[in-house]
């Protein structure tokens, strides 16, 4: 059981920080199901749009319905590489931000002088 809280990019341009819990019970027996259970903040995650393509084969054999079911650690793959794409973003717009706060900081304090 974890979460992961990832970035996500609105129509606005601006972001929100959301998060999506996951519990996983895995049995190593044959005959004993495994139960997922996630707990998404939005209707439509982007989750759902890559557990789709896994229904048209379009995410590659890694990310197939055979290799998800055989072993479970390609769900959690899935789950991460969804995502933790958009952090890079997230965080090279939280950068350019401090930048312009830190000229404007340094701009004023050149003024006063």
């Amino acid at each position: 059981m974890y979460q992961i809280r990832y970035s996500e990019a609105n129509s606005a341009g601006s972001w929100r920080l959301r998060q999506t819990g996951v519990y996983h019970h895995f049995s190593a027996f044959r005959n004993e199901p495994n139960v997922v259970i996630i707990l998404q903040p939005t209707n439509r995650p982007g989750l759902d749009d890559r557990l789709l393509w896994l229904e048209r084969d379009l995410d590659g054999p890694r990310h197939s319905r055979e290799a998800l079911t055989q072993d479970p650690r390609h769900l959690h793959a899935l789950i991460f590489s969804t995502y933790t794409a958009d952090w890079r973003w997230y965080l090279r717009t939280l950068g350019k931000k401090c930048s312009e706060e830190v000229r404007s900081i340094a701009t004023r304090n050149r003024q006063r002088r």
